[in-house]
């Protein structure tokens, strides 16, 4: 008979005090900034009919506000991973986004640091890659967007699911954090902040004219203007 939830809880905070001892903790989610001003965050789902959890993971900066207009839930305390500009679901090698809590103690202490482990490789992985976000500027310039919205028009236009995948993959922004989902233009608002921050002011109006291309309106939502608007005078400087 598989563990319940009560005694899954108490594994999942043991496995976590001890292998997530830089995070915060608040309920289910788990949250740290690092030295460059990087924000980490994890939190764990229950499935629906219990028995199981999942892990969504997000990363963002501290010094560029919440995306919290590109989730569809009202109220977050950011960072959460619909908050961040980066985030993804941890998944098994076979797929799997849900793990049954376990028949006895042993599996779920085995399950929890596999995937708490798999998730703060993921993240360290992307620590390293930006630092404090200034190559990103360089990795990701205003041209390379350009193309990444080109492509996702023809994702958007696609019917075949195999296909699209195909297309999907061939972006710049998901070759570069292969696994993690990042949109076109909440990528092109993150780089406008950093733009501003680093004082590359050239840069904000030309990350800003990405997210106005065909195919991006969709993700436009009417609160995004909260985040574009701080910017605009930067961009017409």
């Amino acid at each position: 008979m598989p563990i319940d939830s009560t005694t899954f809880e108490r594994v999942r905070r043991s496995v976590l005090k001890e292998v997530a001892s830089g995070f915060d903790a608040d309920g289910g989610t788990h949250r740290r900034q690092v030295a460059e001003g990087q924000l980490h965050c994890f939190e764990f789902g229950v499935h629906k009919r219990g028995g199981a959890f999942c892990v969504d993971m997000g990363f963002h900066f501290a010094s560029v506000p919440s995306f919290e207009s590109f989730s569809a839930s009202a109220k977050l305390k950011h960072p959460q991973p619909d908050s961040c500009w980066l985030h993804r679901r941890w998944r098994s090698e076979e797929n799997r986004q849900f793990v049954d809590y376990g028949e006895t103690l042993e599996d779920a202490e085995r399950n929890l640091r596999k995937i708490v482990s798999d998730t703060l490789r993921f993240l360290d992985e992307v620590e390293r890659l930006v630092g404090d976000g200034s190559k990103l500027l360089d990795l990701l310039p205003p041209e390379r967007l350009r193309g990444d919205a080109e492509i996702f028009q023809k994702f958007m236009a696609c019917p075949d699911l195999e296909q699209r995948d195909r297309i999907s993959d061939s972006m710049t922004i998901r070759k570069l954090f292969p696994g993690w989902l990042p949109h076109v233009s909440p990528t092109c608002i993150l780089l406008a902040y950093l733009s501003r921050k680093f004082g590359r002011h050239s840069l904000v109006a030309e990350y800003l004219a990405v997210t106005q291309l065909p195919g991006q309106g969709h993700i436009m939502l009417p609160k995004t203007r909260g985040l574009i608007e701080p910017l605009m005078k930067v961009r017409d400087e």
